[in-house]
């Protein structure tokens, strides 16, 4: 970064050079109010006509004179020239020029304090506002003019008059010289003059506009808004005075409307720079200086405000002395920052030492004491702006970094957050499930049956709203694994429709299931999360049907030797879904419209799952709903083919139950937890052995004296990664499956990572958990 800002200035200088060599005024000294300009030759193409010029205080004359008093051109009425001692008046100032009339020439006027006309051989070439001997006959503008000289005018000898008037500032007189050359190169010269001032405006604005932009759609730092609202306000203190490029673009714009936001423009401008040093490096800033400049700048302003314009432009001298305090300031503040490293400090101080430099020249020049050439400030305004916006680029990268960083530790502490309140809630739900599970299955009375299948179904939905707001934040943060595995999807159908038949028979819904007889049965994909899609759909037709009926078809929609597209579709005659809405229903955390959740509940996160596991895959599902008539939600989902699986034989009797005389290590802290998992591995007829916690478990592990452990993670003691990483140190090879209600994101991650070969998450369905053990110690048994 050092060599780029070294390469910069190189190229800054060397560029500046280039346009002083190409635009630099020869320089012909008047003497006693004359000057000759016959030995010039045509390659001299503009000389600036600065010296020894006669003025007549208090005269306006077009004609060659003897008297006059011989003064600095130019130069501002301070006393010298008016006989009053006043800046107000009016006067004539002239030049004698000796010249070749057969030359083409044409003559520079710049902006006067406050309105001239330029007369040659009695002849008006130039005018700026209205020159009168009282301030009612007067009328002043601002505007620098390049005008061509008719050549029937011009003689061997000629006399040049400026006429001055000024009854409305503090200051009076030219401050700029007349050039007089070749009509090309000054009308170039001027246009190059705008053409800078152009460029910084433009640049300002958009640079303003940038940042506001960022202050408004980023972190809303005040900084950023500060340096974007300097931008902006500079951008007009650069187009409305200096050169005065509005007044050129816009010749009819009222004088004291523009003088006055000229100046107002200068005492914002300091207020804002001000606000945004001290918002910048706030912890470097000296106290309450801020305050005083502020303060002082907002007396300026309201009185460029207020007042009339002789009063506050003669207060604006004083200003300069706070412009100096605040560049100074500022200048301290950006190296104790550099000292200090703060983000883009050592930009920010170049770029202050640059606009000091411009400061320091602008104010020698309005007092008379150096002459630049016109490029000079707007490249150092250019410089300054563009190193300041290198700085607050940087400091909005660093406030970027950090906003991510924090939403990574937000989301961080939110997938704690949520893994450890899933695990308190699913540690008892469990054994809600679990037990209620045994005691459907030991042939309750009708009546007890009834009760039971209802706390069943409550049960389950609660677990589904847990496992919504769960899977979520999973997809959310990229930590959801597809899972392949051998299938019946017959089976599944079924299953699932059979899982809603009590629920829809409540509400008078029959719900159905189309399986295409084309299709075979097995598949070897992800049946839990298919189970879950599909779930999530039929769970919203059921929900939102009332007296109707609900359908799911799989069907067949392309077939190759490997695979089959089957389309899966669930439909109902429900409420339906207005065309308003529909664009709606996939978004997370919202249902059609806040009645649907007032009467039927939910969390409006199933659709957005469903959508997003489908994308996880490469499919994409489509809807079709008529408000009053029903919905259709449908996709094709791809499916490989089972070849060559081979279902486990199993002979008939209790005794040759796959799961016969299969020894399982049951490593759980909780007691109900232990009653309701022992229970099931009992009545597939395992033999069990119970630990408490992780030590426990090492103290009752033998080799081959266990086919599988079921591990919790979360105990006492000793957790299950670490019970699990030391069984594969002690070189345990047997299968085991963690048995947890723990679901961060990245669990399964850490379940590779200490050597756990599968989980079966609580509350877990019977089923779940014999399709573990059956694909661990029938399908693939320990060697």
């Amino acid at each position: 970064m050092i060599r780029f800002v070294k390469a910069l200035s190189l190229k800054t200088l060397v560029g500046t050079l280039l346009v002083l060599l190409t635009c630099s005024l020869h320089a012909q000294e008047v003497i006693d109010g004359m000057v000759d300009l016959r030995n010039d030759s045509e390659e001299v193409l503009s000389v600036d006509l600065d010296g020894q010029w006669r003025f007549l205080w208090n005269e306006l004359t077009t004609e060659p004179v003897k008297g006059g008093e011989l003064v600095k051109f130019p130069g501002l009425w301070n006393g010298m020239e008016a006989t009053d001692g006043k800046p107000q008046g009016f006067g004539t100032y002239q030049l004698t020029v000796l010249l070749d009339p057969a030359r083409k020439f044409a003559i520079y006027t710049p902006a006067v304090y406050c309105s001239y006309e330029f007369y040659i051989n009695g002849h008006l070439v130039s005018s700026n506002g209205k020159v009168g001997a009282t301030k009612e006959t007067s009328r002043p503008h601002w505007r620098q003019l390049t005008v061509p000289i008719d050549p029937r005018i011009l003689k061997d000898t000629n006399t040049f008059n400026l006429q001055v008037s000024n009854f409305r500032h503090a200051k009076g007189g030219p401050l700029e010289s007349i050039v007089i050359g070749d009509q090309s190169h000054l009308t170039k010269y001027q246009h190059y003059v705008y053409t800078l001032d152009a460029i910084l405006t433009g640049a300002l604005i958009m640079g303003g506009l940038f940042f506001l932009g960022l202050y408004l759609y980023g972190r809303r730092q005040p900084s950023i808004l500060y340096f974007s609202l300097f931008c902006l306000t500079f951008s007009y203190y650069i187009f409305g005075s200096g050169n005065y490029l509005m007044h050129w673009l816009i010749p009819g714009i009222p004088w004291i409307i523009t003088i006055k936001m000229e100046y107002a423009t200068v005492y914002l401008v300091t207020i804002l720079l001000t606000k945004y040093t001290y918002n910048t490096y706030p912890e470097d800033a000296p106290k309450r200086w801020d305050q005083v400049i502020i303060g002082l700048s907002s007396f300026f302003l309201v009185a460029a405000l207020v007042l009339p314009p002789v009063w506050f432009t003669a207060l604006h001298d004083y200003y300069l002395i706070l412009a100096f305090v605040l560049i100074i300031l500022a200048f301290y503040v950006y190296v104790l920052a550099f000292i200090n490293k703060r983000t883009g400090a050592g930009y920010a101080l170049i770029s202050t030492s640059m606009i000091l430099l411009v400061f320091t020249v602008r104010a020698l020049h309005q007092f008379e004491l150096l002459t630049v050439p016109a490029f000079v400030v707007p490249l150092g305004y250019m410089v300054f702006f563009f190193l300041q916006s290198v700085t607050t680029s940087q400091q909005v990268a660093i406030a970027w970094r950090q906003a991510k960083e924090e939403a990574e530790q937000a989301l961080q502490t939110k997938s704690e957050f949520l893994s450890i309140m899933s695990h308190e809630i699913r540690t008892p739900m469990n054994a809600v499930i679990g037990l209620t599970h045994h005691l459907l299955d030991s042939h309750p009375r009708k009546d007890q049956k009834k009760t039971l299948d209802s706390l069943k179904f409550s049960s389950e939905n609660l677990l589904r709203l847990i496992n919504d707001i769960l899977d979520y934040n999973k997809l959310e943060s990229g930590k959801l694994v597809l899972e392949e595995g051998y299938f019946n999807l017959y089976t599944l159908g079924e299953n699932l429709v059979a899982g809603f038949q009590a629920q829809a028979g409540e509400r008078d819904t029959e719900v159905t299931f189309h399986y295409d007889e084309n299709l075979p049965l097995m598949y070897f994909g992800d049946a839990g999360r298919l189970t879950q899609v599909l779930s999530n759909l039929l769970n919203n037709a059921v929900k939102f049907t009332e007296k109707g009926s609900v359908k799911l078809k799989i069907e067949q929609q392309e077939r190759s030797p490997d695979s089959i597209a089957i389309y899966f579709c669930v439909e109902d005659t429900g409420i339906g879904i207005s065309k308003i809405d529909r664009a709606r229903v996939f978004d997370k955390f919202n249902q059609a419209n806040s009645g649907i959740t007032r009467r039927y509940g939910g969390t409006g996160l199933g659709l957005s799952i469903t959508k997003k596991i489908l994308e996880l895959q490469g499919v994409e599902i489509n809807m079709w709903s008529e408000l009053g008539q029903g919905s259709r939600f449908y996709f094709t989902l791809p499916l490989k083919i089972a070849k060559g699986y081979r279902k486990p034989v199993t002979r008939p009797g209790i005794l040759d139950d796959p799961l016969n005389k299969k020894r399982i290590l049951l490593v759980e802290d909780n007691s109900i937890n232990v009653m309701v998992a022992k229970r099931f591995l009992e009545k597939w007829h395992c033999e069990v052995e119970v630990a408490g916690n992780g030590v426990e478990a090492l103290d009752c592990y033998e080799e081959d004296k266990f086919d599988l452990i079921l591990m919790d993670l979360q105990m006492p003691e000793m957790d299950g990664y670490e019970a699990t990483r030391r069984l594969r140190q002690q070189g345990a090879r047997l299968p085991i499956v963690a048995l947890t209600a723990t679901v961060l994101a990245d669990f399964q991650e850490n379940m590779t990572s200490v050597g756990l070969d599968d989980f079966v998450v609580k509350p877990f369905h019977p089923d779940q958990l014999h399709q573990k053990l059956i694909k661990y110690l029938v399908d693939q048994p320990v060697k």
